[in-house]
């Protein structure tokens, strides 16, 4: 259990950390329940309910190394300020090489997350300042990843699935659960993850298997405020721009996708400015027929419970 009562907090994982450099493996399992406390008093920039998987070669051609995070259970009671919410894990591969298999893959069974009265929850990031005068490896980490995080997905405050980032990456969620009790969001909800800047890779069958997925997602709106839309799918950016100084754009990495397999939006009490959408975003955008595929919800059910109003 983590529990943070007070104080600024940049960068919070529940679960383990895999970092695999070259050919090498790393495996980081967690069984058993992981849970994360945010009180009132207390600001995290960066909450993830799971954990980090990490791949890097040196831009070694050919290189498939193979980084891999397992949680179990994982819950996060969100009561304080936090800048972007997770509720799976990060898979994150800064190769640049010509593997042709997922070298970065996170897996999480259930993933919950409360936000209750006091939260408040956005989708911006503060500027890491306390990282310019460090050099190790995962303070730049950080930084490069909540940063980039923050073009492929500008508007999404919370998601419930995980992280896919970078050339040959999976993150997968079975079931994950967002439970907003009260607190105010501001920013978008959305019931699938994120991938950003993917190349594609293919299984035997020929099956797109890199992204983000989620297989069950619920979205619980019984109180607090949103100032922005709710989604039942997930964010994905396909322009294969990896945000740098000078906005480079990689053709092979225009293949990042999030699938969302059954989504349910039960709306009870939440005050919404914005719109309930069964769809996903892409490019920062609801998708449309032409790119629907890279934010695909294969179903999704709204249930509404009493006398309620979306604001414009």
């Amino acid at each position: 259990t983590l529990n943070y009562r007070r104080g600024y907090i940049v960068g919070s994982f529940g679960g383990g950390v895999a970092h695999s450099a070259i050919l090498g493996e790393a495996l980081a399992q967690t069984s058993g329940n992981i849970v994360t406390n945010i009180y009132k008093d207390a600001t995290v920039v960066g909450a993830y309910g799971g954990g980090l998987a990490v791949h890097d070669c040196l831009n070694l051609a050919g290189a498939q190394g193979w980084a891999h995070v397992v949680a179990q259970n994982t819950t996060m009671n969100i009561d304080g300020t936090v800048q972007r919410v997770v509720g799976g894990s990060l898979a994150y591969d800064d190769t640049d090489s010509t593997s042709t298999t997922i070298n970065a893959q996170t897996k999480t069974t259930s993933s919950t997350i409360n936000i209750l009265a006091n939260a408040k929850i956005s989708s911006t990031f503060d500027i890491f300042n306390y990282v310019d005068d460090r050099t190790d490896s995962f303070s730049e980490l950080y930084k490069d990843t909540f940063e980039v995080l923050s073009k492929y997905a500008p508007s999404v405050a919370v998601a419930s699935g995980g992280v896919a980032m970078g050339d040959c990456v999976r993150s997968e969620v079975e079931n994950a659960t967002i439970n907003i009790k009260g607190g105010e969001i501001t920013g978008d909800v959305i019931g699938g993850g994120i991938a950003g800047f993917n190349k594609e890779v293919l299984d035997k069958e020929k099956n797109k298997i890199n992204g983000s997925y989620v297989t069950n997602s619920t979205i619980n709106l019984d109180g607090g405020k949103i100032e922005g839309n709710v989604y039942a799918g997930g964010a994905s950016d396909i322009t294969g721009k990896y945000y740098d100084e000078k906005d480079t754009v990689n053709d092979d990495n225009q293949f990042a996708q999030t699938y969302v397999e059954k989504a349910v939006i039960n709306w009870t009490g939440t005050e919404i400015t914005g719109q309930i959408s069964g769809k996903g975003l892409v490019n920062g955008e609801a998708s449309t027929a032409d790119n629907y595929e890279a934010s695909k919800v294969e179903h999704s059910t709204l249930n509404v419970n009493g006398t309620l109003t979306l604001s414009p």
